[in-house]
């Protein structure tokens, strides 16, 4: 049996592990811990002659300010690199005798790239965090966990990650 976790790093995704070990250790599955980056193809940059620029600009007006765009992509890199090392390291405390787990770190949209992933690895369970937004935000941002759960073909998990305040 596979399991596939989708981790974002934010606030309560231990208790999104938490979850997951306890289901890995009571179906003996193999967990995939699984991080979506998504994809910076709109840079956004500011030229002192031009103002802020992005999509639709011209490309060699950007090429003016290179060392922006370096600096950019040198700090997505590092970003990527440091979620890499974090994934890497959850995989080692869950891992156990007789448990696996294997990190992967994606780039492209999140929930379709999780969706992707499960069908890839022959999944039985997809765990997803839900941080329990207002309907404003799940309005103008979406949520991956609602996209999982609408596009699914597998029992999805959705574990509650947000803390109400007690009255």
């Amino acid at each position: 049996m596979n399991i596939l976790v989708a981790i974002d790093f934010s606030d309560g995704f231990e208790t999104i592990l938490s979850e997951a070990k306890k289901w890995s250790h009571f179906t003996h599955a193999k967990l995939w811990l699984i991080h979506v980056s998504e994809p910076q193809t709109n840079v956004v940059g500011f030229c002192p002659d031009v103002g802020f620029m992005g999509e639709g600009m011209a490309v060699d007006v950007f090429s003016a300010n290179s060392q922006a765009q370096q600096n950019t992509r040198d700090t997505a890199a590092r970003q990527l690199r440091e979620k890499r090392h974090q994934l890497q390291e959850l995989a080692k405390k869950l891992q156990s005798n007789d448990e696996t787990v294997i990190p992967l770190l994606l780039e492209g949209p999140v929930s379709k790239t999780i969706l992707k992933e499960a069908s890839k690895h022959e999944v039985s369970m997809i765990i997803v965090g839900s941080h329990g937004h207002n309907a404003v935000h799940q309005l103008l941002m979406g949520s991956v966990s609602e996209a999982i759960l609408r596009k699914s073909p597998v029992p999805v998990l959705v574990v509650p990650t947000h803390h109400e305040e007690k009255r």
